[in-house]
């Protein structure tokens, strides 16, 4: 099985998008396979640090998007 196909698997279980088939074959892993559990503590800590991030856009970013809106508003 290879380390792609796991770590894509893995990312699957995390964000619950895996069918109750696959989630029996990813714990039965995760209970017999080093690897697998390393892998699944790196991307669970990775995943959790990624979602606690907030995203903001600048002011002068908002205001272009903005004034390029209402321009192309103005054309339709």
């Amino acid at each position: 099985m290879s380390e792609i196909y796991i770590a894509n698997d893995l990312i699957r279980y995390i964000y619950k998008e895996t069918s109750a088939e696959e989630n029996v074959h990813i714990q039965h892993l995760l209970q017999h396979h080093l690897q697998a559990i390393e892998e699944y503590k790196e991307l669970s800590g990775t995943i959790g640090s990624l979602e606690s991030v907030a995203l903001n856009a600048h002011p002068t970013s908002i205001s272009l998007i903005l004034e390029h809106f209402h321009q192309q508003a103005e054309l339709i």
